[in-house]
């Protein structure tokens, strides 16, 4: 129950690893006759997020080191996911002594912090976008997002119809949604054979079926 989590997101993360110097010219683009070429990793290229989750292990091997040194290894958890760090500590005191630690490390280590995205020491609070509630050890949706959702929802069963935009803002928020709803999944694919049927044409509305509404 005392133990606090602090959180750690790097500021324009992909500008942070750079490419290879022998591959510059696969990602060459001509534009206006001038040639330009981005040094750093993009995160269109489909294997950029696992180069990045390298890179990142090794930042997180670094920061899990130093706090075990700290406060002890049966303090301390770290997760990440790609530029997403968080460190779960056993008290709120350790929480915000590490966030102090971890921050020197990214500053020695030439990674800037996005502060805004970062955060001192707290029992529940948003990572990876979702409610991270530290005494229940578990993840949810937040309030906020959880009546945007069921607002959308209640505006697809009234309405009868939906444009592909519509479905598309909807399936997306639901798919999400699914991470900690499973339950969820049933309605979602039911949402996905709707959008199919429209293909890309985002003029025309489609009538929502009983079971659609029933899901």
């Amino acid at each position: 129950p005392a133990a606090r989590f602090c959180k750690f997101d790097l500021s324009s993360a992909c500008r942070h690893c750079g490419r290879v110097p022998s591959l510059l010219l696969c990602h060459l683009v001509h534009w206006g006759g001038v040639a330009c070429v981005d040094r750093s990793l993009s995160f269109g290229s489909s294997s950029a997020p696992f180069q990045f989750t390298a890179l990142m292990s090794v930042v997180v091997y670094i920061v899990h080191e130093r706090l075990c040194k700290q406060f002890g290894e049966e303090n301390v958890i770290a997760l990440f996911l790609l530029d997403d760090l968080a460190v779960v500590m056993a008290t709120a005191e350790m929480a915000d002594a590490a966030f102090d630690t971890v921050t020197a490390i990214y500053e020695e280590l030439g990674l800037s912090l996005n502060i805004a995205k970062s955060g001192r020491a707290c029992a529940v609070g948003e990572w990876l976008g979702l409610e991270f509630n530290i005494p229940l050890w578990c993840f949810g949706l937040g309030d906020h997002k959880w009546s945007a959702y069921r607002r959308d929802t209640l505006r697809a069963i009234e309405d009868g119809a939906s444009t592909l935009k519509q479905l598309e803002t909807l399936g997306g928020r639901l798919n999400y949604a699914c991470y900690v709803y499973p339950n969820m999944r049933a309605f979602l694919h039911e949402l996905w054979r709707l959008k199919a049927k429209l293909g890309t044409n985002y003029n025309f509305r489609h009538r929502h079926t009983g079971r659609f509404k029933e899901d």
